[in-house]
């Protein structure tokens, strides 16, 4: 027998008072454990996202800005 066939049994079996206290615990881990998880501090993940998106975002300009220069040195040649 399962954890899950224990809690959710129906309730001709199970005591209908122990059912739900069963129930109620049940429901009270489950809202803990996510709030838990939900919580959590990811500060340190975004500001890390943030440097690495700033560093691929002025290389990619620098390259950009570099390919018109040499572009429009060569458009007189043309």
């Amino acid at each position: 027998m399962t954890i899950f066939d224990a809690l959710f049994r129906p309730a001709r079996i199970i005591k209908p008072k122990y059912f739900m206290r069963r129930q109620r615990i049940f429901i009270m881990l489950s809202a803990v454990s996510l709030l838990l998880v939900g919580c959590a501090n990811y500060d340190s993940d975004i500001n890390r996202i943030d440097e690495e998106l700033d560093r691929i975002e002025n290389t990619r300009i620098k390259s950009l800005s570099e390919q018109i220069d040499r572009i429009n040195v060569s458009l007189p040649e043309l």
